[in-house]
């Protein structure tokens, strides 16, 4: 069992408590995830549960940990990057690898791979999919009381990701994981931690509730609702009776400035002035006994004009690849696709099997053409300048608003005067996330491009991305794994293969 009791972490950097009295448990058959939005502190509990000494943060508080934890690092690639599978299998094992082999090929044959096939494989030339199950097939290698993950359904595809979800489900060891996806989430969690940063990303808020993700997010959003009527009702009940106080009061002062020849009158106009201050500290009192208005965590008020009108019957897209080319050399035949102004279309498909160039290659195509197309990458620096600032780049991606009012968006969006000026290469994925959007819905696009549009944004704000999309008049190509995103907007799922591309 892992025992969690009144943790507090302060990041030394950048002087921010990030967790601020967080209790929990984790008990045998437990699938506890961790959501929040980024910077919110989500691998750094986790870091911290399995015990890794990092320098820049304080940790005080009790963590009663079990006796053996597994943690998949969601930066396996960036840590082991060159390494063969065989020796990121052997690393840090505990005793003699040699005991391990029979382990090892049992649970290579478990997870459908084939060890011999992947021993002498550097970690870099695996896909995403891959990776997590070896890296999960480590993690199991040492029976662990406790498993962490950090992010595993991040750059995964679907066959992985139903891999993955099934595992987590059918698994008897505690989970204790991050996760954006919203499905998944659903179907395994048995119980939330919720790391928020609120009073513009000053003080830490966290909830943990022994209940699946679904539930938890209508009594967190119920809870919402119900606290932001209440506080703005308490906010107007107190003005209406300050605005009453201030009318009496300033008639009673008029009162006392024409009773100067009548003492009688000037005693009680004095004591009844007496009375409203002490009655003005009542209401002061009140006041700061106020509950404070709920803030969203990512705020994403962010809209397409209405009226932008779209001719329904042009096409956009027809494409038609006889072989198409990726950069790995394999050539996929039979790439046909029509796209119609109106259209809603959603690319899946294998890790690597070349989703993103195929996107990549139709931005390139349209851009030679007289579409307005607008594209969101999964690389956000292919299309973004890191050097630019926040301002710079906004204001040089679209016409519609000025500078004032890119201001005041960007205040709406949760970004601080300061943070408008701090380059693209300093700020969160989640901020260039919010960025690109805006930049889409300043712009009449015909056509919006989306690789992964969903990734970087809490599970719980995903939702407004949902409708966001629903809202566009123009067509939509998206390559997304994101199965409620999918649901949710799209009309035309068609699946990329070594075969070409067809309609499922």
């Amino acid at each position: 069992m892992l025992s969690v009791k009144e943790l507090v972490i302060k990041n030394n950097q950048q002087d921010l408590v990030l967790i601020d009295g967080l209790s929990f448990t984790v008990n045998e058959n437990d699938k506890i995830a961790i959501i929040g939005s980024e910077g919110s502190g989500k691998s750094t509990l986790l870091s911290t549960v399995y015990g890794s000494k990092l320098d820049y943060i304080d940790v005080t508080g009790e963590i009663i940990r079990p006796g053996v934890i597994a943690y998949l690092n969601q930066n396996i690639l960036n840590l082991y990057e060159n390494e063969l599978v065989v020796h990121y299998l052997e690393t840090n094992i505990p005793e003699d690898i040699y005991h391990y082999y029979d382990i090892i090929y049992k649970l290579f044959n478990q997870f459908d791979l084939d060890f011999n096939e992947y021993k002498h494989r550097s970690l870099n030339t695996l896909s995403g999919g891959e990776r997590v199950k070896i890296g999960l097939i480590k993690c199991l290698m040492i029976s662990p009381d406790l498993l962490l993950l950090d992010e595993p359904s991040n750059d995964i595809d679907f066959e992985t990701i139903m891999f993955l979800e099934s595992f987590m489900k059918e698994t008897t060891i505690p989970l204790l994981f991050i996760s954006h996806d919203q499905r998944l989430l659903e179907n395994v969690s048995t119980g939330i931690i919720h790391l928020q940063q609120v009073h513009k990303k000053t003080k830490p808020k966290t909830y943990f509730l022994n209940v699946d993700y679904k539930t938890y997010k209508e009594k967190y959003l119920n809870k919402f609702e119900s606290d932001l009527m209440v506080a703005r009702k308490q906010r107007a009940d107190y003005d209406k009776k300050m605005d009453k106080f201030r009318q009496i009061y300033q008639k009673v002062e008029h009162q006392q400035d024409q009773a100067v020849r009548d003492p009688v009158l000037g005693r009680l106009l004095k004591k009844k002035i007496k009375s409203l201050k002490s009655q003005e500290k009542r209401y002061q009192k009140e006041k700061d006994l106020f509950i404070d208005i709920p803030e969203k965590e990512e705020p994403m008020y962010i809209y397409f004009e209405k009226e932008n009108k779209v001719n329904s019957k042009k096409t956009i897209l027809d494409l038609d690849l006889v072989d198409f080319k990726l950069p790995n050399g394999i050539v996929i035949p039979n790439i046909k696709l029509n796209i119609s102004v109106i259209d809603k279309v959603v690319i899946t498909g294998k890790n690597g099997i070349g989703k993103t160039t195929l996107i990549k290659y139709i931005y390139d195509e349209l851009g030679k053409r007289s579409v307005k197309v607008g594209y969101i990458s999964q690389n956000y620096f292919d299309i973004m300048d890191k050097e630019d600032t926040v301002l710079y780049y906004l204001l040089n991606k679209q016409t519609k608003y000025n500078e004032s009012k890119i201001r005041q968006i960007l205040g709406t969006l949760g970004l601080k005067k300061d943070e408008m000026l701090f380059k693209l290469k300093d700020i969160s994925e989640g901020t260039k996330l919010k960025i690109l959007l805006l930049v889409l819905v300043s712009n009449d696009y015909e056509i919006l491009l989306l690789d992964e549009p969903t990734r970087n944004i809490s599970p719980i704000n995903q939702d407004e991305i949902y409708n966001l999309f629903l809202s566009f008049k123009g067509a939509i190509l998206a390559v997304t794994h994101d199965r409620t995103f999918i649901e949710t907007v799209f009309d035309d799922i068609y699946v990329l293969s070594k075969e070409g591309l067809r309609k499922t």
